[in-house]
């Protein structure tokens, strides 16, 4: 009995050696794998703030292009084509109208808020101020 008690504490003793070492092996995975999905993670959001950029650039380039070959068909046949092309696109060139009113609004107020009127007191005082100011004396 003491023989087989001896052999089971062994491989009992072993088996807990190969789990602490199994244990450690999937300690070391999980943080590697953790350290990769964290790099996927970064790839995915640089491409997708990349794409996005992007997504702007071919929009306009997208736009241009239906410009100039709406243009080029205008060119070639009536005004049909031209108030079609409008019509489609009414709803940037109202936003488009919308930017120019809010730009216009924006400079006139930051023109009018930074004009102050001036007192002719306030311009007399400052001409005092500049003639009594002491200038400083050349040295030869």
């Amino acid at each position: 009995m003491t023989t087989t008690m001896l052999i089971l504490t062994i491989l009992g003793s072993i088996l807990l050696f190969v789990l602490i070492i199994a244990v450690l092996y999937v300690v070391a995975l999980l943080r590697r794998t953790n350290i990769v999905v964290k790099k996927i993670d970064y790839l995915v959001e640089d491409i997708t703030y990349k794409s996005e950029s992007l997504n702007v650039a071919v929009e306009s380039i997208n736009k241009f292009s239906n410009y100039f070959l709406s243009f080029d068909t205008v060119s070639k046949k009536s005004m049909e084509s031209a108030i079609k092309l409008l019509t489609e696109n009414r709803a940037y060139i109202y936003t488009f109208i919308d930017r120019l009113k809010e730009s216009v609004v924006s400079q006139k107020s930051t023109k009018s808020s930074t004009k102050k009127p001036t007192k002719k007191s306030d311009v007399k005082s400052d001409v005092n101020k500049t003639k009594t100011a002491k200038k400083p004396k050349d040295k030869k």
